[in-house]
């Protein structure tokens, strides 16, 4: 479980891809891997991955196959920026909001403006997540939480302060870039009860 508060940005220094899976090692920080080990789990542009090897400075972990059809890490090069958040503890303050680290879909930027301290970007949004991206409420973008500014039907957009636009590699995408995007669990649970609880078989049941 993660929330959303990138805690580094590490550099890809090895890609090796064998037709839909990916080995990546990581350069960090040590104090990002302090305590870290083979078989803990870290979101890399919010994608829970686990780690294969552990070092001084770098750690390694595999890429599956449905991990890189459905995110941007198929995309990551040596040298390429990525936004980096270990689990968190039962004792650790909650910052952001609940992160699984389950990218839901990818998603490219349709514009970027600034305004005053503030950097915006708005997003496509793909109809099936539509519903669970509201006005006001959390979406995670390459593993970083933010509030969504504003909503319609096929669009969304956030802004970051001052410190996401250095802390983060979000303000680096440009225009037709992908990011990856997890909508809010609550929202996923929320609609999937109501689909199950005002489902047909269960009016007809109830005599509607």
């Amino acid at each position: 479980m993660f929330t959303g508060v990138v805690q580094t940005i590490g550099q890809v220094t090895n890609v090796e891809k064998r037709r839909e899976t990916i080995q990546l090692v990581i350069h960090t920080t040590e104090s990002q891997l302090l305590h870290y080990n083979v078989g803990d789990s870290m979101a890399v542009n919010g994608v829970c991955l686990t780690a294969t090897k552990v070092a001084e400075d770098t750690f390694t972990a595999d890429v599956m196959p449905e991990t890189f059809r459905s995110t941007n890490l198929q995309y990551v090069s040596i040298g390429s920026s990525v936004n980096l958040e270990r689990a968190m503890r039962a004792t650790d303050r909650f910052e952001g909001h609940i992160v699984a680290g389950h990218v839901d879909s990818t998603i490219t930027v349709k514009r970027t403006w600034k305004d005053q301290n503030a950097y915006y970007m708005s997003f496509t949004l793909p109809i099936p997540y539509a519903q669970e991206v509201i006005a006001k409420g959390s979406v995670t973008l390459d593993g970083t939480s933010l509030t969504v500014v504003e909503k319609s039907s096929h669009t969304f957009t956030i802004s970051l302060i001052p410190h996401s636009q250095q802390a983060s590699i979000l303000s680096q995408r440009r225009v037709g870039d992908y990011v990856n995007m997890e909508t809010d669990m609550l929202a996923k649970y929320i609609l999937q009860a109501n689909k199950q609880t005002l489902s047909q078989s269960f009016l007809q049941e109830n005599g509607f």
